[in-house]
Parts: structure tokens; C-alpha cells; sequence
């Protein structure tokens, strides 16, 4: 009778962990979902389309998000960010960039989002960052910089022959240049950007 017990012990304990362990796994791949969701969709709700958090959490989120009863989320109007934690433990923030949108900040962080656009400080006109050209100009002289008459929040990543991949955020555009052209003095990137500039619809 006693190992009868014992057993149905055992087997109990092991259930016990066994579900402890499948919970705790759920948990750990669920939830960062939730609170990227809630943060994500927050930050777009409040910084972009202007509308009341509170009534997007209950209206938007809640309704279709079965994790948010457990996710509490801040709002920071200064930084214009959004915080989401749930259990204490996960934790996910989304930020807004001017041009840019919201960005979920999963497996980065705030810095290095503008690690690339910022100068390096042997740039002297503040063309060059982590990989990218960029158009930032010469600190205290922001008309001496790479294209003049692009503004100054525009990178590119620059190729063969002048093929580029040029983002200007405050337009929100993004060029893309594949023709090949040699030698590369014969292109006038300054020129072209603004062209396309002016060509968009105001």
C-alpha cells in the first residue's frame, strides 16, 4: 500500500514539474509577443494617429490580444516611447522616430537605432557614420556638407559605380539607384536627389 503511495507520489511530482516547466516555456515565448504587441501598437496609436492610449488598450488591444490582462504599459511624452511589462519580468519598448515611425526595440537598442546616422568624428563634414554616408554637414556649419541641396537627415549606402540605397527620413523616401555609371565624377548624386524631391507631390 505504501509504495502504491509512493508511486502515485512520484508520478505526481514529476506531472507537477513537468507542467511547471512546459508553463514557464509558454511564458518565455509568449509573452515577449504580448508586450511587443501592446508596446508596438500603443506607440503608432499615440504618436502617430494621435489617439488616447487608454481607449486603444480597451477598444484595440484587449478585445484581440488574450496575453494584455497581464501586461501594464507607460507611456513616456518626452521621450515618446512606449513601455510594456508584464509578470514583473518581460518587459518590451517601442519608440517613436520622427520619419520613421514606431520601432519595436526586440534584440537592439535605443543607440544603436542611431548608430549609423551619427557621425564619426574624423568626418569633417559629417559624411560618414557606422557604414553609411550621411548628410549631417560640418558641426556649427551645416551648409558645408555632402549634398547641399538634400536635407541634412538623409544616409545612403553607396556601391559599385554609384549604385546607392539613399533614405531620407523627413521625406519619408527611400531612393534606390542600380544604372552603373564610370568614372564616378560623371553622376551628381546632390542633383538627382533633389530632383526627385521636387518632383513629389507637396
Amino acid at each position: 500500500m505504501k509504495r502504491g503511495v509512493r508511486r502515485i507520489l512520484a508520478v505526481t511530482i514529476v506531472l507537477c514539474i513537468g507542467l511547471a516547466v512546459a508553463a514557464a516555456w509558454f511564458l518565455a515565448k509568449a509573452m515577449p509577443i504580448g508586450t511587443g504587441y501592446v508596446a508596438k501598437y500603443l506607440c503608432t496609436s499615440t504618436f502617430l494617429s494621435k489617439r488616447d492610449p487608454q481607449v486603444v488598450f480597451v477598444e484595440d488591444i484587449k478585445p484581440v490580444n488574450p496575453l494584455a490582462k497581464l501586461v501594464s504599459w507607460d507611456i513616456d511624452t518626452v521621450g515618446q516611447s512606449v513601455t510594456a511589462t508584464a509578470l514583473k519580468v518581460f518587459q518590451s519598448k517601442a519608440i517613436f522616430r520622427q520619419g520613421c515611425g514606431c520601432t519595436l526595440l526586440a534584440g537592439t537598442t535605443e543607440a544603436s537605432l542611431t548608430y549609423t546616422t551619427t557621425p564619426t568624428p574624423k568626418a569633417p563634414k559629417g559624411e560618414y557614420g557606422a557604414l553609411f554616408w550621411l548628410n549631417a554637414g560640418e558641426p556649427g556649419h551645416p551648409d558645408n556638407r555632402l549634398w547641399p541641396h538634400v536635407p541634412m537627415d538623409a544616409y545612403a549606402a553607396q556601391g559599385f559605380q554609384e549604385q546607392k540605397v539613399i533614405v531620407i527620413p523627413s521625406k519619408k523616401l527611400v531612393l534606390v539607384r542600380f544604372g552603373a555609371t564610370a568614372p564616378r565624377s560623371a553622376w551628381d548624386t546632390d542633383a538627382f536627389i533633389a530632383d526627385v524631391i521636387r518632383a513629389l507631390p507637396v
